[in-house]
Order: structure tokens, then sequence, then C-alpha cells
């Protein structure tokens, strides 16, 4: 269903302006790019971001002249260090599916419920608060924090909030006996309970730290113009057949 709603929006959506400079249409590129901005076309920030773009399309098309389509293909995996690249990206999406964030998100009102919340709607306000904070680190993550930390200590600090809170969490469930009719935890066990909630909403905070920003960031950096396409192509894939 959520296909079909992009797919009927993206009806008349406009050609993005760098797609459209990579095919020769400047012109029609710098209209989109008015549009998009919301300027004429001659406000000096549309001309001087469409000058970028026109000049990174140029760069590309100069450093793959005469490669044809297997030129590429050959150089990705020929070529020692693009090998490490592409080994990078797909080991990073690998990783970032097996950190257990989508596993915790699809069974979150099973885990609240053995976490001690009681109620259906109890363990479904629990779960949107996840989605709440899930949604808002990672805006705060992806604008603020990868920059600010670095790529390689942003991914480190959001591995250990996610180990060490999950660690918490696997501590309590082995410790507390199961929460049934006749047993409710009370006194510390309850308390417990509740700081293993907040070590799941804390690993979410270290997954949208650590590899939900990183495993899109490297896709789009670690490649050369030559070969940048077709590897950030086939991570991607990757990324999407993997979850």
């Amino acid at each position: 269903m959520f296909a079909g709603i992009i797919l009927l929006l993206s009806i008349g959506v406009h050609e993005s302006p760098r797609f459209l400079a990579s095919k020769g249409k400047k012109e029609e590129a710098a209209a989109t790019m008015s549009k998009i901005r919301n300027l004429p076309e001659d406000h000096p920030y549309v001309q001087t971001e469409m000058l970028d773009i026109f000049e990174q399309v140029e760069r590309e098309k100069e450093a793959t002249l005469g490669l044809g389509w297997i030129g590429p293909l050959k150089e990705l995996f020929m070529t020692p260090s693009n090998r490490c690249r592409i080994m990078l990206g797909l080991m990073s999406q690998l990783l970032a599916q097996w950190s257990g964030a989508n596993s915790i998100t699809i069974y979150a009102p099973t885990f609240f419920a053995m976490l001690g919340t009681t109620g259906q709607s109890e363990k479904l306000f629990a779960t949107a608060i996840f989605g709440v904070v899930k949604l808002v680190a990672s805006l705060v993550c992806a604008l603020f924090l990868v920059d600010m930390l670095g790529r390689k200590r942003a991914l480190t600090y959001g591995i250990i909030l996610q180990f060490l809170s999950m660690l918490y969490v696997a501590i309590y469930l082995a410790v507390v006996p199961e929460i049934t009719e006749h047993f409710k935890p009370m006194g510390n066990a309850k308390r417990a309970g509740t700081a293993a909630i907040v070590a799941i909403y804390i690993s979410g905070v270290g997954w949208a730290l650590g590899w939900n920003s990183i495993q899109y960031l490297i896709n789009a950096e670690i490649f050369p113009l030559r070969v940048r396409a077709l590897g950030s192509s086939m991570v991607m894939c990757f990324h999407f057949a993997n979850q």
C-alpha cells in the first residue's frame, strides 16, 4: 500500500536538476531548480548551484570518457582499492541489518510485554514512543552529531550504546522470572523492568547514531567518480535485498 501511495504521488514530479544536466538539458534543469528553490532562475543562489552541478557532471563525464559500460564494472572489481570499497559498503549494509534494530522494531510490543508492560494499549503506546525516539534521534544524528563526531566515532559510540542497552535487557530477561498472571514484578524487579524499557529506547538512539547513519553516508562518500554510480547502486540494491 505504501509503495502504491508513493507511485501515485510521484506522478507529475519533475526530474532532478542533476539528471537533466547529465542529459544536456541545461535550461530545463535550471527551470526545475528554480521551482525547487522557489526563486527566479537568474537568482545568484540558483545560478551558483546550477554551475556547481554542471561542473560536477562535466568532471564525471571526463572521468568515465571512453570506458563504455564494461569499463566501470572491471575497474570496480579488478582494482584492489575499489574491491575494498565495495566490500566495506556491502558489509555496512549487512551488519546494519544484523544489528537487530529492525527486529526490535517489529517485535517491540512483545518485548515490552516481556519487560512488564501490561495491556494492549500500553504496549502499543510504548511501541509508538519507540518509533518517535528513533525518528527524532535519526534526524538529530543525521543533521548534527555525525558531522560533529566524525564517521568512525559516531559508528563506535552507536554500537556501544546498542550493545550495552541490549546487554542490560538480556540480563534482565535472564534474571527476572517470566511475567505471568501469577507473577508480577514488584519493587526492585519492577524498577529494573522500567530501566530495561528505557534501554530499548537507548538502543534506538544508538542505532540512529551508528549503523543507520553510517550505512548511507559511506556509500555516498567512498567511491571515486569513475565508479561511483555503479558502486553506490550495487550497495543500495544489496541494502534492500538484505531487509
